[in-house]
């Protein structure tokens, strides 16, 4: 799929960044038996309860996630670590570059000394580079499934067939410069891992490799060719990978309930500061799934209202038009978050997050991420936005999307929602009129490119059991995506239509 750049759009942000796209394919991962998707700037999920959407969007969260945090992508230190009801530090693969094999140490080093700027590689140092580079992933990877899904064996991940190991394949479009591609298997609850083309090096990053090996002080040359053992591995293995080391952000579908619990959560970290005991959620006790403790870390970090960002517009017609209101966030005396909603309407008090409707707590979050976290060229991960939301406030919501696409955020959703498809193929059937006929039609700013957008739908199977998934286009007859949705109308139409003609034949009885 060619890259899409939000510049290429009328009204688009001068200097928006392109959104290379990128495919993610699993076989036997959770309830699904296969899939393929391509991930666009809006890709949406859609089907029946159970069939793998979330699935699909975690593992895609948990892929940047190992991005932002392995070595062997972006070194060491990066990405946050948790709060500590999430992985403990002292539980993460140790990174260090004195753990790099001698052979790619030596090879490293004949490298750096040889002829030509760079010098290509020789047979066995690639062959070094890329088993180091494997032996790395497979390790981040599976302590990363572990913790999104919340699971001690990774044979957990596979739902109906376990004899056939978990395949998941990430590929780079291949309009990105130096593209590669990411290979997991998963048996017995271990993960081997293969990547495709390695990074070219820059003269630059060559030249200034070759120096420090050179000017390295008497008595470190071993440390130094260690260390940049590891740095050449970093740079030809994750420069192959940087549409996957985007920032991600996860709203999990129970967003609601983990803000309005984020209370219990401060008394246990205020308890734990006061008595060195973290009472629930410590390490001999339960744990929450990696995505749930991630999105508590970031509600729980917050110490006041986020300032006005690039997305602060975005954000503030979200408060407007589905809140009706402004949310705040303010510390109380330990430090920690304490929410509150403030209507629009003139003398109206704040009321804290807890005691608001459910389409209030449930949308805070997303306006909060707009105005503090998001950025141009992140991925926002949103299950069933559409929760507790009147069907006029899904269709705003729909819009509003395409304004986050507008503004140059990748976004990917789960839904059940008629109305948001409905929404989204309309902007699309937009976009394939000519400018000038779009002229005093509703949305017309929204317009979507067909190629901006990937809908897949999720179907059951029972030979062999799991779930399959398809992209759908928008039907050019009935102008919306061909789900199960119109099933189910036709069926309550033909029961309400059978219950009436017999109570005529009751009538005259």
């Amino acid at each position: 799929m060619p890259s899409v750049t939000p510049a290429d759009r009328p009204g688009a942000p001068p200097g928006a960044a392109a959104l290379p796209g990128y495919r993610l394919k699993v076989e036997h991962f959770g309830p699904i038996v296969a899939a393929e998707v391509e991930f666009r700037p809006l890709t949406v999920f859609v089907g029946p309860n159970n069939t793998g959407k979330s699935w699909l969007a975690a593992l895609l969260y948990s892929l940047h996630r190992n991005a932002a945090r392995s070595e062997v992508f972006a070194g060491r230190g990066a990405g946050p670590e948790g709060l500590p009801f999430a992985a403990p530090p002292d539980e993460l693969p140790d990174e260090s570059p004195d753990e790099s094999p001698d052979a790619l140490v030596r090879g490293v080093r004949d490298w750096l000394t040889g002829q030509g700027h760079p010098p290509a590689f020789p047979a066995d140092l690639e062959a070094a580079l890329r088993a180091a580079g494997e032996a790395k992933l497979a390790e981040a990877a599976g302590h990363e499934l572990r913790r999104c899904f919340g699971v001690s064996d990774l044979t957990d991940l596979n739902r109906w067939s376990s004899s056939a190991p978990t395949a998941i394949e990430w590929e780079a479009s291949p309009s990105s410069p130096g593209a590669s591609s990411l290979s997991l298997d998963i048996s017995r609850d271990s993960v081997s891992a293969s990547i495709g083309n390695l990074a070219p090096v820059s003269p630059d990053d060559y030249r200034t490799w070759r120096r420090s090996l050179v000017t390295a002080e008497e008595g470190n040359e071993e440390f130094e060719a260690r260390y940049l053992a590891s740095e050449v591995t970093r740079s030809v293995v994750g420069n192959g990978f940087a549409s996957l080391r985007k920032p991600v952000h996860y709203l999990p579908a129970e967003r609601i309930g983990l803000v309005r619990r984020h209370k219990t959560v401060v008394a246990n970290l205020i308890g734990a500061a006061s008595t060195g005991v973290l009472r629930a959620g410590s390490r001999s006790g339960p744990t929450l799934p990696g995505i749930a403790a991630d999105f508590l870390e970031r509600v729980v970090s917050m110490r006041r209202t986020p300032k006005r960002g690039r997305n602060a517009v975005v954000a503030a017609k979200l408060e407007r038009d589905l809140l009706g209101g402004r949310i705040e966030v303010r510390p109380n005396v330990f430090g920690f978050p304490e929410f509150t909603y403030r209507p629009d309407t003139p003398g109206s008090t704040e009321i804290p997050l807890a005691q608001t409707s459910s389409t209030v707590s449930g949308l805070a979050p997303l306006a909060l991420y707009l105005r503090g976290a998001v950025r141009p060229g992140d991925v926002l991960v949103i299950e069933e936005p559409e929760v507790h939301l009147h069907p006029e406030k899904q269709v705003a919501l729909a819009r509003l999307f395409a304004r986050m696409i507008r503004s140059g955020i990748r976004l990917v959703i789960t839904t059940h929602s008629e109305w948001l498809l409905e929404t989204i193929a309309n902007l699309v059937r937009l976009s394939s009129l000519p400018e000038d006929r779009r002229a005093g039609l509703r949305d017309a700013e929204l317009a979507l490119r067909a190629e901006e957008v990937g809908v897949w739908l999720f179907r059951e199977k029972r030979r062999p059991r799991g779930s399959t998934v398809e992209r759908i286009e928008v039907d050019p007859e009935s102008g919306v995506y061909p789900v199960d949705y119109e099933e189910v109308a036709e069926a309550l139409y033909n029961q309400n239509a059978e219950i009436y003609n017999r109570s005529q034949e009751v009538a005259r009885a």
